[in-house]
């Protein structure tokens, strides 16, 4: 079941993205370090479901994933999304809320996609990758 926000939500988080403090926090942060916790924060979840093994699969070395994961996050500067879904994944596990977590989930697992869209196609971006 997809979360409809509400107006006050959506305004609340548009402000926020649009916020110069935040956008300044955001810019201080190192990208390689948001990495680092994201992947220690995929891998808690996935040892606590008791799915390491699926873990250790998608974590062995892939360059092209790997390379996506850094343009989407660092050069596309899409960290407050990222950040967002997972504040919204904890919010969903605090509260059990079982219906919501499926789609999270998905969203969050095709967010790079979903926010790179047709710019991965873009001049720019070519030389991260082979093939396009």
């Amino acid at each position: 079941m997809k979360k409809v926000l509400s107006k006050k939500e959506k305004a609340r988080r548009q402000t926020i993205r649009r916020s110069p403090k935040i956008k300044q926090a955001i810019r201080r942060l190192d990208p390689s370090r948001i990495l680092t916790l994201d992947l220690e924060m995929h891998a808690i979840w996935f040892c606590s479901m008791n799915k390491w093994y699926i873990w250790q699969n998608l974590t062995k070395p892939q360059p092209d994933y790997s390379r996506f994961t850094r343009l989407d996050v660092v050069r596309a500067n899409n960290v407050p999304d990222v950040l967002s879904e997972h504040r919204e994944i904890l919010r969903v596990i605090r509260e059990k809320d079982l219906d919501a977590i499926e789609p999270l989930i998905r969203r969050h697992l095709y967010g790079g996609l979903r926010r790179m869209g047709t710019q991965l196609y873009a001049e720019k971006y070519r030389p991260y990758f082979t093939g396009i």
